[in-house]
């Protein structure tokens, strides 16, 4: 195709989607999924352990799973831990792109660790297929074991994360919330969650506006207030009301959080975030581990750590399922797995399916991590989450993003679109082959569609002034173009 065919193509022609004709039910999911793949060794083996294997940080190579109706079509991993330790992940908005804590040490030969990336810690962004590293933000510090140091990233380019603290004695025991563009890079103190500079911040969730988070930390678990674009109440943000328990994690619309209460972590209760109830949120329901068996039809797991939601769906919640016969807390160091469950329409997925292996030197374990939900149907633009009932609705903030996900990376890229004049448009399509063209605009409704079995010329006439997206998809291919017409 010639370079001056179109005025802003899209950063080249992507071949392959999902052919989805309506909107995915929970027992058909087409996904991504990102986790840190991490191994640990008990101290008896200590003389075989590699660079990060026996410190009790979930730390390791960042790995993206591709699930397709609801089966997990591959495992990628697009960041290795020979590059740099990696902790912590979760995706953007659109689903394109992840942000993780990237060590300044990596994994060498034998039991050594060796330096990399100067010896920095840093804040860094990828793409989903693994190109595009941007160091975006040093740390200070690099967490340390025990916990993970969270962030989230909701709509728009702000990514919340607490800031690892040397001075606290712990670089995870700190409760100092910061976040950073991941576009411009500005760096920017957004409250501090308590009087104590070094309590205990170990679970932050955002909505997807960002309007509220749900946090835990040395007060137990609370649902807070955050108002654009900073906490202003006197530099500390406002709580609406908590729950008993611990691990609570708010879902993207904010409709709802989950939590843990004693035992091993193995019921994730669910509960309204309205704080309607004068004594805490209404319950709404739980699930157990048992459950998910039930759904999945196989063996999970025992226990359980670190509530997860999806980035885009109420519907989704993930966790870290142990292996071990108590599964929760640092018993997950034996083998442990990223579990999604739909629990509305009580569907469950182990994503990673580590072995149960609590003799092996090296255990296999999974990070909670993130999944993204892929519905074209009713979010083509990648800028709206999923509720409860299952309606897609625009997260103001949310930034457009019309990009096609590559299902099959071998089908054919044989099809283009060039400008004829400013209203109309040639497109070339697999002559014989049955193709629908759609022209969409900016808030992804369908203005126009055909469906021809070869080339067509395509008349943009009757459409108002703008920028319109274009895509043409086949049984072998799909393509996505904008084209501006005057």
């Amino acid at each position: 195709m010639k370079k001056t065919l179109l005025s802003s193509i899209i950063a080249g022609l992507i071949a392959g989607v999902f052919f989805v004709s309506m909107a995915y039910d929970g027992k058909h999911l087409n996904a991504i999924s990102a986790s840190i793949h991490w191994t640990h060794v008990g101290w008896e083996h200590g003389d075989v352990a590699k660079c990060g294997d026996g410190d009790f940080l979930e730390d390791g190579s960042l790995t993206v799973y591709k699930i397709q109706d609801g089966k997990v079509m591959s495992a990628d991993t697009i960041w290795n831990r020979t590059a740099g330790l990696a902790t912590y992940c979760a995706f953007n908005l659109s689903g394109t792109k992840i942000a993780f804590y990237l060590a300044g040490k990596a994994v060498g030969t034998g039991t050594s660790c060796v330096t990399v990336n100067g010896g920095m810690n840093y804040l860094a962004t990828i793409n989903v297929d693994g190109t595009g590293l941007n160091k975006l933000l040093e740390m200070p510090v690099r967490p340390t074991s025990g916990e993970d140091c969270p962030l989230d990233w909701p709509a728009g380019n702000w990514i919340y994360y607490y800031k690892p603290n040397a001075t606290c004695g712990s670089a995870t025991n700190n409760s100092d919330l910061w976040r950073v563009n991941a576009s411009t890079g500005e760096n920017q103190h957004v409250c501090q969650l308590t009087g104590n500079a070094c309590d205990d911040g170990r679970r932050l969730t955002l909505t997807a506006d960002a309007s509220r988070m749900a946090i835990q930390g040395a007060g137990g678990n609370s649902i807070w207030n955050v108002p654009a674009p900073l906490c202003d109440y006197g530099g500390k943000p406002h709580t609406v009301c908590g729950r008993p328990g611990c691990n609570i994690a708010i879902s993207p619309t904010g409709a709802v959080v989950g939590s843990y209460f004693a035992g091993s972590h193995d019921d994730c209760f669910v509960n309204a975030a309205n704080c309607s109830d004068p004594a805490g949120p209404g319950n709404v329901g739980d699930f157990r581990i048992t459950d998910m068996e039930s759904w999945a039809g196989e063996s999970i797991g025992h226990g359980a750590e670190k509530i997860i939601w999806t980035a885009n769906s109420d519907k989704w919640v993930l966790q870290q399922i142990g292996n071990n016969a108590d599964g929760h807390a640092a018993a997950q160091v034996f083998g442990s797995n990223q579990v999604a469950a739909d629990w509305v329409d009580k569907v469950a997925i182990n994503i990673t399916k580590n072995p149960n292996c609590d003799q092996c030197v090296f255990r296999q374990n999974n990070t909670t991590g993130d999944l993204w939900v892929l519905d074209p149907a009713n979010n083509p633009l990648r800028n709206k989450v999923e509720n409860l009932q299952g309606v897609w609705n625009e997260v103001p903030g949310a930034i457009p993003t019309p990009v096609l996900w590559e299902a099959n990376p071998h089908a054919a890229v044989d099809a283009a679109f060039s400008r004829v004049s400013d209203r109309e448009l040639d497109i070339r399509l697999p002559r014989g082959e049955r193709s629908v063209v759609s022209v969409l605009d900016l808030h992804g409704r369908i203005v126009k569609q055909s469906w021809p079995d070869g080339p067509v010329r395509l008349s943009l006439g009757a459409l108002p002034a703008g920028a319109y997206f274009v895509t043409a998809r086949s049984r072998t291919a799909s393509h996505l173009g904008t084209v501006m017409v005057r």
